[in-house]
C-alpha cells in the first residue's frame, strides 16, 4: 500500500489513470512481456523526466502499477504519486511545485485545458510544425500550432516537451505495442472514460517524429478598450476609414453602423476635432523574442457611447454697428 512506500520526503499530490491494450492478442487478458516491459519503463520515465524538467530536486514521483483485468483487452492502472522533499516546507509553500495531476495533464494522459504531448503527437501524425504561436484562450495560456492547414490549440508544456528527443523516444515506447501483430488500440482512460486513444497508425507517426526545431512567437490577444478619441477625419459617405488621434493619428473601421447612420444623417453633430467616448477592438498583437510589438495593431470602432463637439469660438464683432 502507499503507506508502506520508503519514500523520502512529505506526500503531496496522487493521480490515477489507466492504460489500455486492446486487439485480438489481448483476448486472453495476457500480454508478452518483451512488448509491456519496455513501454511501462518509458512511461515511467515520462512522468520522471516532466517532474525533473519542472520540479527539479525539490519533489520526486513514483509510478505504482496495479494489473486491472477487463473483457478481452489488457489493462493496467497507475498511480503517480509525488513527494516533496523535506528541505521544501509544503506545496501550499511553494506554489512552483509542479503537480502529479499537471504531469499526466502536461503529457496528456489526462485531459487538461489543451492538448498535451499524446494528443498533439496523435494531431501532427509525424509532421512538423509550421508556426508555432503563444496566446490566450478562455484565460489560458496555450500554444497555437499551425501545420499543413491544421491548427491544434496545445498546452504549452506540451510544446516544450515537443523539443525533447528523448522524450519523444519515451512517447514512441508507450505506443509501440501497437505496432505488433494482434495489438490494435491504445488508451488512456480515467473515471471509466478515454482520455486519448491511438491506432496502429498513429504509434507509426509518433514513432517517426523527430524534435521540433521550431521556435515559437507570442501574441498579445485581441482585446477591448474604453477610450475618448479625438476625430481628425470623419466619413460623410459610405463606410470608408475615419482617422483619429489616439495615442497617435490612427486610421479605424467605424463598425458602430446605427451611429454611423445618425451621423451621416446629420442626427449627430461630430465635425472634425470632435471627441467621441468609444469602445475599440484591438486587434492581435504580435511579438518578438523580447516581447515587444513586431507591428502596430488594428483598431476598430465598435460602439461609440457619446460626442462632444468642439467649442464654438465667439465672433468678436456680433453685436458691433
Amino acid at each position: 500500500m502507499l503507506g508502506n512506500l520508503p519514500l523520502r520526503g512529505v506526500p503531496v499530490s496522487q493521480e490515477e489513470i489507466v492504460v489500455r491494450y486492446d486487439g485480438p492478442a489481448l483476448q486472453e487478458h495476457a500480454m508478452d512481456v518483451e512488448a509491456l516491459a519496455p513501454a511501462l519503463l518509458a512511461l515511467a520515465d515520462l512522468c520522471k523526466s516532466v517532474n525533473e524538467k519542472y520540479n527539479g530536486e525539490r519533489a520526486s514521483v513514483n509510478l505504482l502499477i496495479r494489473a486491472d483485468v477487463e473483457q478481452q483487452c489488457f489493462q493496467i492502472k497507475f498511480q503517480l504519486f509525488q513527494t516533496v522533499l523535506k528541505s521544501v516546507r509544503s506545496l501550499l509553500d511553494d506554489e512552483k511545485i509542479t503537480t502529479a495531476k499537471e504531469i499526466f495533464e502536461w503529457l496528456g494522459i489526462l485531459k487538461g485545458p489543451a492538448l498535451g504531448l499524446f494528443g498533439l503527437l496523435k494531431g501532427l501524425k509525424g509532421r512538423q510544425p509550421d508556426q508555432i504561436t503563444m496566446t490566450v484562450e478562455n484565460g489560458n495560456n496555450v500554444a497555437q500550432i499551425n501545420v499543413q492547414g491544421d491548427v491544434y490549440i496545445a498546452d504549452p508544456r506540451a510544446v516544450e516537451l515537443l523539443k525533447d528527443s528523448k522524450i519523444l523516444t519515451d512517447a514512441a515506447k508507450v505506443t509501440a505495442p501497437n505496432l505488433r501483430e494482434g495489438y490494435d488500440n491504445l488508451e488512456f482512460r480515467q473515471n471509466g472514460r478515454t482520455v486519448e486513444s491511438f491506432t496502429k497508425e498513429d504509434a507509426r507517426a509518433i514513432a517517426e517524429m523527430r524534435a521540433s526545431s521550431i521556435e515559437p512567437t507570442s501574441v498579445l490577444p485581441e482585446s477591448t478598450v474604453r477610450a475618448t478619441v479625438k476625430i481628425r477625419r470623419a466619413v460623410y459617405d459610405g463606410v470608408g476609414k475615419w482617422t483619429i488621434q489616439h495615442e497617435k493619428s490612427r486610421d479605424v473601421a467605424m463598425l458602430d453602423t446605427e451611429w454611423l447612420g445618425r451621423f451621416q444623417r446629420n442626427e449627430v453633430e461630430a465635425p472634425p476635432g470632435s471627441l467621441l467616448d468609444v469602445e475599440m477592438r484591438v486587434s492581435e498583437i504580435e511579438l518578438d523574442a523580447k516581447n515587444n510589438p513586431i507591428s502596430d495593431p488594428d483598431y476598430s470602432i465598435v460602439k461609440v457611447y457619446n460626442e462632444i463637439p468642439p467649442p464654438k469660438v465667439p465672433d468678436l464683432f456680433v453685436g458691433e454697428h
